[in-house]
């Protein structure tokens, strides 16, 4: 009994004892000290479940009020385990986004069940009051990747948002692209600096965080469906989902911009890992339907196939006739006069301008920039950059046209 009882007073010693200790204090009530309050290095002590450990010092605890977190730079010998109820004596700082504590000592005291997960949505996310507690969610894998050391990202789109899914070593992720999955996980999230949430996350500690819910189509059953009814209406559409479309290249960008014709449609995909194509190559193309500036697109878009072809021929046409937008994302052809020039980061952007239109050419960084009162015969993609609303309709608000 004397070696055991030995045991237990070892096992509950602080691991660091740098800090005097101050009276209790409750997640929420931590949390809520402004930044200024929690640079005063006010000591506290802390009571929490063990939830999380990130690969940068942080130790995330869960009291019955909220989440919380204390920095430790030591050795955890041995590691904390997931339900690990701990005591922690430190002074406060601001941190990134929540304040903690850090010159921590801490110790276990006991273990017990995880807090039960809080059901979020990405609004839920963005607004940060779940910031560093257990959630749980759910969402369509848009993409995945993976880092040069291992870790997998996750775009999920919950409802019209994307949150990522940050997750070490889950080489399966590729295979969840279109999948309605649960994740279950920290609540974290990338801030500038101006202490604003930019883009929330959550984090499994592993897979095993990770549930399927539901199984999309195959692909290999998948019809393929004409782009001008992209996102019309449809009394039984299938929404959140990947759509398969064909059609001729029209002009291929290093970004992974991509503009295709399919019949008398042109539409812009975006790819999730760029490839770049030759203009008359036909492709087929998954991806999933956005509205975006003013028309549908395909986002995440993965090529399935393609096969070389005539170069496609340009619309031809006249700058007034751009303004109504029929021809978003359609190869142009058509002769303007410079109003205005200048030099960008990226290129050169370049005023065309009659009495009722005006569009911006957007050239590349090579390219000569035209002086004012050159007449231009340009080709390229017309591509509708904002839009505004007036009744039942919407109208193109700002024009660009990229060279290819």
């Amino acid at each position: 009994m004397l070696r055991l009882l030995s045991f237990l007073l070892l096992a509950w010693t602080p691991l660091v004892s740098t800090a005097a200790e101050g009276p209790w204090i409750k997640a929420i009530d931590l949390r809520s000290l402004t930044p200024e309050e929690a640079d005063e290095a006010r000591p506290y002590r802390l009571r929490g479940t063990f939830i999380y450990h990130d690969n940068n010092n942080a130790i995330f605890l869960q009291d019955e009020t909220a989440g919380a977190l204390f920095w430790y730079k030591g050795i955890l010998d041995p590691p904390l385990i997931p339900g690990d109820i701990v005591e922690v004596s430190g002074v406060t700082k601001a941190g990134l986004y929540v304040p903690g504590l850090e010159k921590v000592s801490f110790r276990v005291t006991g273990h017990g069940p995880l807090p039960e997960p809080i059901e979020v949505t990405y609004d839920d996310l963005i607004s940060g009051r779940f910031h560093y507690q257990w959630v749980t969610g759910e969402g369509v894998v848009r993409s995945t990747s993976t880092s040069d050391t291992g870790r997998t990202f996750i775009r999920l789109a919950m409802g019209s948002r994307i949150v990522e899914i940050h997750l070490d070593d889950y080489p399966e992720a590729q295979s969840l692209i279109d999948h309605r999955i649960r994740v279950t996980g920290l609540a974290s999230g990338g801030i500038n600096d101006r202490y604003q949430l930019n883009q929330p996350y959550i984090w499994p500690r592993n897979a095993f965080g990770i549930r399927i819910l539901d199984k999309p189509t195959p692909v290999a059953d998948l019809e393929t469906v004409p782009a001008s009814t992209l996102l019309t209406f449809r009394p039984t559409a299938r929404t959140g989902h990947r759509v398969k479309v064909s059609g001729t290249t029209l002009a291929s960008f290093p970004d992974g911009r991509l503009f295709i014709r399919d019949g008398k449609q042109a539409l812009a995909v975006k790819q999730s890992a760029p490839v770049m194509l030759t203009p008359g190559e036909s492709i087929t193309v998954l991806g999933f339907p956005e509205m975006e500036g003013f028309s549908a697109t395909l986002d995440d878009a993965e090529i399935t196939g393609h096969e070389p072809g005539p170069p496609p021929e340009p619309v031809s046409t006249d700058l007034s006739s751009l303004d109504d937008g029929s021809l978003n994302h359609e190869l142009v052809t058509f002769s303007a006069t410079v109003a205005d020039s200048f030099r960008t980061q990226t290129g050169a952007s370049v005023l065309l301008q009659n009495p009722d239109t005006a569009v911006t050419l957007i050239l590349p960084a090579a390219a000569d920039i035209p002086a004012p009162g050159t007449r231009l015969r340009i080709t390229g993609i017309c591509d509708v950059e904002t839009s505004r609303a007036a009744a039942y309709t919407v109208r193109p608000d700002s024009i660009a046209i990229h060279a290819r």
